[in-house]
C-alpha cells in the first residue's frame, strides 16, 4: 500500500490517501475536504462508522452536515430480520443504492503484479458487490475472471465467500496465481485461494449444475481489441497519448478476438443463457463494462450488453456509474476535436425473475 503522500502532489484530487491517513499528514490540509467528499458517496466497508471523529476544528460543521444528513435519511443501525440477500444493515444498504460510486482504493492485494493486466478491478470494488449481493456461505462465480479481482473480493470480504472463476488465457491464471503469494506474503497470510479454471467460459459453464450459483460477478473483455488505440504518435509532447489495453490472448475463443462486435455481442449472449441457467432463482450478476469511442463516433456499449443480457432471460434493475479518483485524462482529439475521456464504467445489475 502506498504511503501517504508517496509520490509528487499536484492537487487535492491527486490524493490517494484516506480520510485518516490525509489527517496525519502535515501537507493535507487541501486534500481533507475532497477526500471527505469523495469518501461521503464511496458504499463503506467493514464498519467505518465514526472515520470523521478526528476532523480538525475548522472541518467540523461539514463533518456535522454529513452526521446530520445521515440521522435523518438512514435506516436504523440493524440488520433486518427480513433480509434474506445480504449481512448490511439499513445505513450500510442504503449507501449501495447510490447510482453513482466514486472510490479511490488504494494499490494492494497484489496490485503489483495483477496490474499487468490493464483492465484488472480493485478487489475492494469486487468485495464490496459480493458483499451487498450475497451472504456468508454463498457462491460467487466470475465467467471472465481475468488476473482474479472478482476471487480476491470474495477472500477478503468480512466474511470470505466460496467463488469460482474461469479465465481462458493461462497467463492470467498464473498472475492470480502469483498474487496470492504476494498477498500471503506482505498482507494477510492467510487469505483464501479460490478455484480459477482454465478454460473458454461457454464450455466450462455448460458444465455446472443448474441454479449452482447466487451471484455473478463479472467484467467481460473488450470488444473490437485493438493493440493501441488513440496513438498515431503526432504529439510525442503528450506521451500519455497511448493506451495499452492489449489483454487478449491467442485463443480463438477468446472473445477479444472475434473479428466484429456482432460476433462479440452474439458470443456474450451465449454465455449469458449459461448464466443465466445456472444462477438461483430472485439471485443478481453485477457485469461491468466500459463503453467505446471508435472510428469517431461514441458507442453506448452498455445499453447494447443490457439488451443482449435481456434476450438470455436476465431483468435489468439498475445502472451504476462507477468512477476512481486520479484518473489520468489523456488529449485524443487535441486540437482539433473533442473526444471524450472515458473515465466511468457501468455496473449493470440485473436480477434472475
Amino acid at each position: 500500500m502506498e504511503k501517504p503522500h508517496s509520490k509528487k502532489i499536484v492537487g487535492p484530487e491527486d490524493c490517494r490517501c484516506t480520510v485518516i491517513e490525509a489527517l496525519n499528514c502535515p501537507k493535507a490540509d487541501a486534500c481533507i475536504p475532497v477526500l471527505m467528499l469523495a469518501e461521503r458517496i464511496r458504499p463503506p466497508i467493514n464498519g467505518l462508522q465514526g472515520r470523521f471523529s478526528k476532523i480538525p476544528q475548522h472541518l467540523n460543521s461539514l463533518s456535522d452536515t454529513f452526521q446530520e444528513e445521515k440521522e435523518s435519511e438512514e435506516p436504523a443501525n440493524e440488520l433486518h430480520p427480513k433480509n434474506s440477500m445480504n449481512d448490511l444493515n439499513g445505513s450500510e444498504w442504503l449507501y449501495y443504492t447510490r447510482s453513482v460510486w466514486v472510490t479511490s482504493f488504494p494499490s494492494r492485494w497484489g496490485h503489483k503484479v495483477r496490474r499487468k493486466h490493464g483492465a484488472n478491478k480493485p478487489p475492494d470494488l469486487m468485495r464490496i458487490l459480493i458483499e451487498f449481493f450475497t451472504k456468508p456461505g454463498d457462491t460467487v462465480l466470475d465467467p471472465f475472471a481475468g488476473v482474479g479481482g472478482t476471487l480476491i473480493g470474495a477472500s477478503i470480504a468480512t466474511y470470505p465467500r466460496k467463488a469460482v472463476g474461469v479465465e481462458i488465457n493461462p497467463e492470467w491464471a498464473k498472475v492470480y496465481e502469483k498474487a496470492i503469494e504476494q498477498i500471503r506474503e506482505k498482507e494477510a497470510k492467510g487469505i483464501l485461494k479460490q478455484k480459477l479454471i482454465v478454460g473458454d467460459a461457454l464450455e466450462v459453464l455448460q458444465k455446472m449444475d443448474a441454479e449452482s450459483i447466487d451471484f455473478i460477478a463479472t467484467d467481460p473483455p473488450y470488444y473490437l481489441h485493438m493493440k493501441i488505440t488513440m496513438s498515431t504518435g503526432d504529439y510525442p509532447e503528450h506521451s500519455n497519448r497511448k493506451t495499452n489495453y492489449n489483454m487478449r490472448s491467442d485463443k480463438a475463443k477468446d472473445l477479444a478476438n472475434l473479428s466484429s462486435a456482432e460476433d462479440f455481442f452474439d458470443a456474450l449472449e451465449k454465455i449469458g443463457e449459461q448464466c443465466y441457467r445456472i444462477l438461483k432463482k430472485k439471485k443478481y450478476m453485477a457485469l461491468i463494462i466500459r463503453d467505446a469511442y471508435q472510428e469517431g463516433k461514441y458507442i453506448m456499449t452498455h445499453a447494447r450488453v443490457a439488451e443482449v443480457m435481456k434476450n438470455a432471460g436476465f431483468v435489468l434493475k439498475g445502472d451504476i456509474i462507477w468512477t476512481q479518483t486520479g484518473m489520468k485524462l489523456r488529449p485524443y482529439g487535441y486540437p482539433y476535436a473533442f473526444v471524450p475521456n472515458i473515465v466511468h464504467q457501468h455496473i449493470l445489475i440485473f436480477r434472475k425473475e
